[in-house]
């Protein structure tokens, strides 16, 4: 999987995907949320991972993030 820019496409809403920052040099886990009156937003993981109906999912903080990439995460094995 590579980088992609968010001039050229969004993860969609509350897709849990990894996000980089191009100033801060670093990646992390988050998602982009849109919040009612305020309009969209970054927000990074701050707690642990776990799987919500077969999806890569966390809770997340709302932050204004300067994110310029992201990348989605690889799907989990399926319990088949």
């Amino acid at each position: 999987m590579e980088w992609i820019k968010i001039e050229d496409k969004f993860p969609n809403e509350d897709e849990l995907v990894w996000l980089y920052s191009e100033n801060t040099k670093c990646i992390f886990l988050g998602s982009r949320v849109y919040l009612d009156n305020e309009g969209w937003f970054w927000s990074s993981i701050d707690s642990g991972t776990y799987l919500y109906k077969g999806l890569i999912s966390g809770d997340c903080s709302i932050d204004d993030l300067d994110v310029t990439h992201w990348m989605p995460l690889p799907k989990p094995p399926s319990n088949e």
